[in-house]
């Protein structure tokens, strides 16, 4: 009778990794045609790549110009990116 043989399944963990949160912040200057189509742009890219994994902050700088020194914004519309870090 031939030897009997067994394979073992090699059993895969699966690495978790936590469901990273994009945090993101718009700088714009008014709702003018560029802060729109920024906004716009941004969102449609988010959808297509993070699906549901990011969260958009709006500041416009014409309502709150004082925080534009926090993330040194020059130039509007400007997006940062909070998290995850670089």
């Amino acid at each position: 009778m031939p030897a009997k043989t067994t394979t073992r399944k090699a059993k895969t963990k699966k690495r978790m990794v936590p469901e990273e949160l994009w945090d993101l912040r718009l700088y714009v200057a008014g709702q003018t045609q560029k802060s729109l189509a920024a906004f716009a742009n941004l969102k449609r890219i988010c959808e297509e790549h993070l699906a549901g994994k990011y969260k958009i902050e709006i500041i416009d700088l014409m309502k709150n110009p004082q925080l534009a020194r926090g993330d040194q914004i020059l130039a509007m519309p400007t997006l940062v990116r909070k998290l995850p870090p670089p």
